[in-house]
């Protein structure tokens, strides 16, 4: 049977509810539900900032999970 791992990042927003910023289970990451917002809770003003902080986000949850972009 496949484990099924869960990743919560300290350096990322608080996920609402059950969430978690990723899942792997065997060799697959999940990742659902990432914001542009900063690891201090702030929101950047710029839409462009906003996506990019995002991206940072997932990649870093990608990366916390053993994945790879």
């Amino acid at each position: 049977m496949t484990t099924i791992q869960r990743y919560l990042l300290e350096d990322q927003p608080e996920p609402v509810s059950h969430y978690c910023h990723a899942v792997r289970a065997g060799d697959r990451v999940w990742l659902s539900g990432t914001v542009g917002i900063r690891p201090d809770g702030s929101v950047p003003t710029d839409v462009v900032e906003q996506f990019e902080v995002a991206m940072q986000n997932l990649d870093g949850a990608l990366r916390a999970a053993g994945g790879r972009p």
